[in-house]
């Protein structure tokens, strides 16, 4: 069985970097938030994190996961490394989505590997 082939876009919802992934006070977020900004991400600068996140999934060095396929969605799973502006580097697990009738990867979560 052939899987489909990974989005050649991807979008980030600026919330979903301010108000979760870099929100030391999300309560289901905090620990992604720590993480990142351990990693060197700042939180008054959310579109760095957007940046390095829509770069992500085509990196030579990150692993693509098998897609989820269900009747709502295709879900594509990257691993890899993840570089701050800073130069420091961590393992990081993005997941993207996309819809029926939609070709472009929008940004589900993002976390520690």
């Amino acid at each position: 069985m052939s899987h489909p082939a990974p989005p050649s876009s991807f979008a980030i919802d600026t919330l979903k970097i301010s108000g979760y992934l870099l929100s030391p006070t999300h309560p289901s977020g905090w620990p992604k938030a720590r993480y990142f900004i351990n990693c060197g991400f700042d939180p008054s600068e959310p579109n760095l994190l957007a940046a390095a996140l829509l770069a992500h999934p085509r990196l030579p060095s990150r692993i693509s996961k098998p897609p989820k396929i269900t009747p709502y969605d295709v879900r594509f799973i990257f691993e890899g490394p993840i570089e701050s502006p800073q130069g420091l580097t961590g393992s990081v697990r993005s997941v993207w989505q996309v819809l029926p009738l939609e070709s472009v990867g929008r940004l589900v979560t993002a976390s520690p590997f």
